[in-house]
């Protein structure tokens, strides 16, 4: 990987943070770093020292009590995804953001089924980007889409 490509990923990586972080709500509330590994042998080794999986993209680790997160990507293979996967995978991990907290609230002493995490973050993921293509071909430019105070209620 070259210089221009590491630092023209990282900047696009940049990009989608300032546009994904406030549209999810991650902005203001939370504190998310990105770290960036050239090499795919040393990010599959940095999770503690355990292996992890040299073909995965980035991953999330959460700390979801303290609303804090770290995006670690695997750079070489952010690189070679098209503009609109690349898209998709970042917003994946910060569904992981979103969700990672439902860990704790099994009751059992069954193992933790990650498939099941990684098909919601997959699924919201692919909604958010689909929403926000969708409004951005119907969408009035005269009209900008902020939320108004009080619009928001938690229905819960």
């Amino acid at each position: 990987m070259t210089d221009t490509e590491y630092a023209t990923t990282t900047a696009r990586i940049g990009a989608l943070a300032d546009l994904w972080l406030p549209c999810l709500g991650l902005k203001d509330a939370w504190h998310i770093a990105f770290r960036y590994f050239r090499d795919s042998g040393e990010y599959a080794m940095d999770k503690h020292g355990e292996s992890y999986d040299r073909e995965s993209v980035a991953y999330a680790s959460v700390s979801w009590a303290y609303l804090d997160a770290l995006i670690t990507f695997n750079v070489p293979r952010f690189v070679v995804m098209t503009p609109a996967r690349q898209e998709e995978a970042f917003v994946h991990e910060l569904c992981h953001v979103l969700i990672h907290e439902m860990r704790a609230g099994t009751r059992c002493d069954c193992e933790y089924d990650i498939r099941h995490e990684e098909r919601v973050c997959t699924m919201l993921a692919r909604a958010f980007v689909w929403t926000k293509e969708h409004f951005s071909r119907t969408a009035d430019p005269e009209k900008t889409c902020t939320p108004q105070k009080g619009a928001a209620q938690d229905a819960g």
